[in-house]
């Protein structure tokens, strides 16, 4: 699906990695998250009454945007197809143009013919279009999202301009630099431990 720009795709996606960031939240945290960014269909406004959409599971949201965002932060060009695929099942029934824009498509009321915006209506929708934007080649979003790889971190990480940032921060960085030098001490001192252990086992010739 191509994903027209509406100028609230920066906020959609910042908000979305927000999320995947956030510690065990409550329904209540993530509903302020993206409060605004969720937007009120027309219909809704035609009927003169906002109806709140059902609070989901977001658990399992989270934990499927952890792993999309991870798999387009590796580059996993085989992981980040079943994401595109999923992202686009998920989104099939929505359609998202330019909030000014001019569109064949239009909503009729007693007043005349406005273009029709359809904005995300859930959590979910909201950040399964973050994703989407995140693979648009075009907006190159996901050759600059990083995973922080610190020590009992993990978090996502974007800038939108600039030199890409993986880390949280500097003490971050060397935190992973060193988590990383130890973790190649030891497999080398398992690769030497396991080279003695079949010498000791070979059979020796008399």
């Amino acid at each position: 699906m191509r994903v027209t720009p509406t100028g609230f795709d920066p906020e959609w996606v910042r908000h979305t990695l927000d999320f995947a960031n956030l510690r065990e939240p409550s329904p209540e945290q993530v509903e302020r998250l993206f409060n605004g960014l969720i937007l009120v269909r027309w219909a809704d406004l035609l009927d003169e009454a906002v109806r709140r959409p059902a609070r989901e599971d977001y658990a399992g949201l989270q934990m499927a945007m952890r792993a999309a965002l991870d798999a387009i932060s590796r580059g996993d060009s085989r992981a980040t197809r079943e994401v595109a695929q999923e992202a686009q099942r998920r989104l099939e029934r929505s359609t998202y143009v330019p909030r000014l824009a001019r569109t064949d498509k239009a909503a009729y009321t007693l007043g005349g013919v406005f273009p029709v915006f359809i904005p995300p209506a859930s959590v979910e929708e909201c950040c399964w279009l973050a994703v989407q934007l995140l693979l648009d080649e075009q907006r190159g979003w996901g050759r600059r999202l990083g995973r922080c790889g610190a020590p009992d971190c993990g978090r996502f990480n974007l800038t939108f301009e600039g030199r890409p940032r993986r880390h949280c921060s500097d003490a971050h960085r060397r935190r992973y630099d060193e988590t990383m030098a130890a973790q190649r001490v030891k497999a080398w001192r398992d690769r030497e431990r396991k080279k003695r252990e079949r010498r000791n086992r070979a059979p020796t010739g008399r």
